[in-house]
C-alpha cells in the first residue's frame, strides 16, 4: 500500500484504572520521589485539571445525566504527545484548549516527565502504573524526532505495526488490558484503512483508603435518583475529615493510605443539583475550594459503586475550540512524519475515552481509557455534622503534592 492510498489516522487511547485495596506495593517500579515539584510541573498539573473540568462539562449531559468516570491526566497526557507534531493553527488552538497557555512543548514535555515521576515515587502503599505507547503504520515516514520526543518525554513504547494484519488490533487491546489489570479490555474494534498510528495512555491505580470503612457497619439505604429512589448498601464512619461547605454544596476530602491522594466528593444540595454544582464548578473556584477544607469530626455516608463509561469525545473538544484538529483540510500535523512536501493530510479521526471504578469499604478501584485518532483525508467520636451521599454526587481523585486530577466523575445511581 502506498502512502497516497491510504487517510493518516492517529488514535489517542486513554486508559486509566483506580482501585483501593489491601496493597503491599507498586505494580511498576516505582522512583525516586521529588520532594519539590518545579514551577512548570505544578503548573503543567493544575492546567490539565483546569482542562479536565472543562472537558467534564462539555462532556456532561444535564438531559441525560450518567455515570461517569474521566481522566483528565490520561486525556492530557495522550494529546500532549499528539502535541508534539502539530504546527500552526493547530498547535495554537489545542494548546489553548488543554490550557497550556504560555507553556512551550519542550516545558510542556519536561513538565510531564516530572509529574509522572513524582506521582509514581510519592507514594510505595499504593499501586500506581502510568504507561504510554505509540503503535506505528508500518511503512509511512515518521519523523525520529517526533517519535524520539514521545518516547523520552512520555517514556512511550515505540511499535511498528503492519495494519493490514487482523492479529494488529489484538497487539493493541493486549497491551490495554495488560497496563489495566484487565479491567478495560479492548479500546479498537478493528484497524481502519486510514488510520495512521496509535497514541495509547494507559494509568492504573489501586490504593486502600487511610482509615477503612467497617463492612459490619455497611447497611441497605435510599439513595434519591433524578426519577426513583432505590436502594444501594451504604458505608458508614465517624471520624475526623477536611470538610468544605461550600455555596450549595458541601465537599469532604477521604484520603488514601499514604496521604498525599485522596477522594474529594461533593454533595450539591437539594435544590442546587449535580446541573447547578457542575456550572459553578470552574478551575478558579476548584482552586479556592482547594485551599478552603477545614477540619471537622462528622459521620460520612458514602455508597458503594462501580462505574463502567465510556464515550467519543470529538464533539465534547470541538465545541471547546479543537477543531481544526479533527479537520482533514485544515489540520496541521506535519511534525509527525519526515516527508516534508507541504501539509500531509493527518488528522484527528477519533478521540476515545473507557473508564472503570469501583469503590468499597478498603478503598478503590478504577479505571479508563481515551483514545485520539487522527487521519488523513481512576476514631469514633461524637460528630459535629453528617454527610450521607445519598442522591447524585461529583467526585475526583487528587494527588495533593501536585494538584494532579487523575479521576474525576459522577454517580447518578450507585446500583
Amino acid at each position: 500500500m502506498t502512502e497516497s492510498t491510504f487517510t493518516r489516522v492517529l488514535v489517542i487511547a486513554l486508559l486509566c484504572l483506580i482501585g483501593v485495596s489491601g496493597l503491599t506495593g507498586c505494580a511498576t517500579k516505582p522512583r525516586q520521589a521529588i520532594a519539590t515539584p518545579a514551577k512548570n510541573t505544578v503548573s503543567f498539573a493544575k492546567r490539565s485539571a483546569s482542562f479536565g473540568i472543562d472537558l467534564f462539562k462539555s462532556l456532561y449531559d444535564p438531559t441525560n445525566p450518567v455515570n461517569m468516570v474521566l481522566s483528565p491526566f490520561s486525556v492530557t497526557e495522550a494529546l500532549a504527545m499528539a502535541l508534539n507534531g502539530a504546527s500552526g493553527d493547530t498547535l495554537e488552538d489545542m494548546s489553548r484548549v488543554l490550557n497550556f497557555g504560555d507553556l512551550t512543548i519542550p516545558e510542556m514535555n519536561a513538565a510531564s516527565r516530572e509529574l509522572c515521576d513524582i506521582l509514581m515515587g510519592s507514594d510505595p502503599t499504593r499501586e500506581l502504573l502510568l504507561a504510554n505507547s505509540v503503535w506505528l503504520r508500518e511503512g509511512y515516514p515518521f519523523d525520529k524526532d517526533f517519535i524520539d520526543s514521545v518516547k523520552d518525554a512520555f517514556r512511550a513504547e515505540a511499535s511498528v505495526l503492519d495494519f493490514t494484519s487482523p492479529n494488529s488490533v489484538n497487539k493493541v487491546n493486549d497491551w490495554v488490558k495488560r497496563k489495566t489489570k484487565g479491567k478495560i479490555e479492548s479500546i479498537l474494534d478493528r484497524i481502519g484503512p486510514n488510520d495512521l498510528a496509535y497514541l495509547v495512555n494507559a494509568i492504573y491505580l489501586k490504593s486502600d483508603w487511610s482509615d477503612e470503612f467497617n463492612p459490619n457497619k455497611t447497611s441497605d439505604a435510599r439513595f434519591t435518583t433524578r426519577t426513583s429512589q432505590v436502594t444501594v448498601k451504604m458505608m458508614r464512619r465517624q471520624a475526623e475529615y477536611a470538610y468544605l461547605s461550600g455555596d450549595g454544596f458541601q465537599s469532604v476530602r477521604v484520603p488514601y493510605s499514604g496521604g498525599s491522594m485522596a477522594m474529594y466528593v461533593f454533595l450539591p444540595d437539594e435544590d442546587v443539583g449535580l446541573e447547578g454544582f457542575l456550572r459553578d464548578m470552574t478551575s478558579s473556584n476548584w482552586e479556592r475550594w482547594m485551599d478552603s477544607y477545614e477540619k471537622k469530626h462528622l459521620s460520612l455516608g458514602m455508597p458503594r459503586f462501580t462505574v463502567k463509561y465510556e464515550t467519543l469525545m470529538n464533539d465534547a473538544l470541538k465545541s471547546m475550540g479543537m477543531d481544526i484538529a479533527f479537520d482533514y483540510n485544515r489540520a496541521d500535523f506535519r511534525g509527525m512524519t519526515s516527508a516534508k512536501d507541504g501539509n500531509p493530510g493527518i488528522f484527528i479521526g477519533k478521540v476515545i475515552h473507557k473508564g472503570f471504578i469501583a469503590v468499597g469499604e478498603k478503598g478503590t478501584e478504577a479505571a479508563a481509557a481515551t483514545g485520539v485518532v487522527m487521519g488523513t483525508t481512576s476514631i469514633t467520636l461524637e460528630p459535629e455534622l453528617s454527610v450521607v451521599l445519598d442522591r447524585p454526587f461529583f467526585y475526583a481523585i487528587r494527588d495533593d503534592v501536585t494538584g494532579a486530577v487523575l479521576f474525576m466523575g459522577t454517580v447518578v445511581d450507585p446500583r
